[in-house]
């Protein structure tokens, strides 16, 4: 089923008497997902994520703009009636019931033409509790249960219902970190096999990257970018994006353009041709620093942190906007401990940069410099 979200807006009323400007939590938001992707919608707390979903799901009605489902137009329409599934952070389990009787409870509610005999409820409930893993657990209450399993029977009774669009609101937040790396392997799986269109909200930007096709991210109600995981991670449209995306975090440098060179610091670092002089901001992966002991960039070094495969080097630098700046390199290039200093060149696609005033994107082709 494609979703498409058409100027959303979604304003709340200001509370007490000093603040009685109205909240814009979602701000005329247009995008659509695509039938049967799974899309992660992807920002702070407060950015609007939640928001958006529930106006999807219809627990909350927008001030202005239209949901369509298709090339139906659903945005009136009540929860019930728009053929979704939704699991929440908390699971909402019923304590008193079995899994199957709580996997089964949304069949119960059906009427109508879409009533189920007793045997076509007990064969969905099976096939979901199968498709989550948890078909040898139906007899128990959810206290007789881990937190992953109550996830998977939260799952599993979206599912149940066979919707067109399934929403997860940060179902993971409850875990630890090992079941929350099992359990979006085992959403991704599941959405894949199901093919169902899926949402899914969440602040963690590694659950986001490792399952969704595509990533909506936002800040403050807006969105700043929607795209593939990598596309959004190598070409960030803004200062925000490129920040809120890796792990570890971008580094962040004041630079100048001068004669069409970028300078950190005094430092000469990379051509870049067409631009006028200026100040910027630059951002650097940390895998975008090359170590050579005649490289461009002079640092002072703080310490190497070895985690096997990779080395981190963390060091200084006057034009960094923090206290350390972090390298990364591979442990087979790191063949001595340099002393005081250390010298990188840069990798001109890791490198980013960015307008000082609003974090736009400068668009320049950046290229390495020629050795003296």
């Amino acid at each position: 089923m494609e979703i498409v979200l058409e100027n959303l807006t979604k304003k709340f009323p200001g509370r007490g008497r000093k603040n009685k400007k109205e909240v814009v939590a979602v701000d005329d938001f247009n995008f659509t997902i695509p039938d049967g992707k799974l899309v992660g919608l992807l920002g702070p707390s407060g950015c609007g994520k939640s928001t958006t979903l529930n106006m999807i799901s219809g627990l909350l009605k927008p001030t202005s703009g239209k949901v369509l489902f298709g090339d139906k137009d659903v945005t009136n329409l009540p929860p019930e009636e728009r053929g979704v599934g939704m699991v929440f952070q908390n699971y909402a389990l019923y304590p008193h019931l079995t899994v199957e009787e709580n996997i089964r409870f949304p069949l119960e509610n059906f009427t109508g033409k879409d009533r189920l005999s007793k045997e076509e409820m007990r064969k969905r409930v099976e096939e979901a509790a199968k498709l989550v893993h948890i078909d040898e657990l139906l007899e128990r209450k959810p206290s007789e249960l881990s937190g992953g399993q109550q996830q998977r029977v939260a799952i599993a009774r979206a599912l149940v219902k066979l919707p067109k669009v399934l929403l997860l609101d940060e179902p993971l937040s409850n875990l630890d970190a090992r079941l929350r790396l099992q359990t979006r392997e085992e959403i991704r799986r599941i959405q894949q096999e199901t093919g169902i269109t899926t949402i899914f909200v969440t602040h963690d930007q590694d659950e986001a990257m490792s399952i969704s096709d595509l990533i909506v991210v936002m800040k403050d109600g807006e969105l700043q970018q929607i795209d593939s995981p990598q596309k959004v991670y190598d070409d960030p449209a803004n200062q925000f994006v490129a920040q809120f995306l890796g792990t570890p975090p971008i580094n962040i440098f004041e630079g100048t353009i001068r004669d069409q060179k970028l300078y950190i610091n005094e430092d000469a670092v990379l051509e870049a041709s067409g631009l006028p002089d200026q100040d910027v901001v630059v951002a650097i992966r940390p895998e975008g620093f090359i170590l050579d002991e005649n490289g461009r960039m002079e640092n002072e070094l703080v310490r190497p942190e070895v985690s096997g495969r990779d080395i981190s080097i963390l060091f200084k630098n006057p034009a960094f906007k923090n206290d350390i700046a972090r390298a990364i390199i591979s442990s087979d290039d790191w063949t001595h401990i340099p002393h005081g200093k250390v010298r990188f060149d840069l990798k001109p696609h890791k490198v980013y940069l960015f307008q000082p005033e609003d974090g736009k994107r400068i668009r320049v082709d950046l290229k390495r410099m020629e050795k003296e």
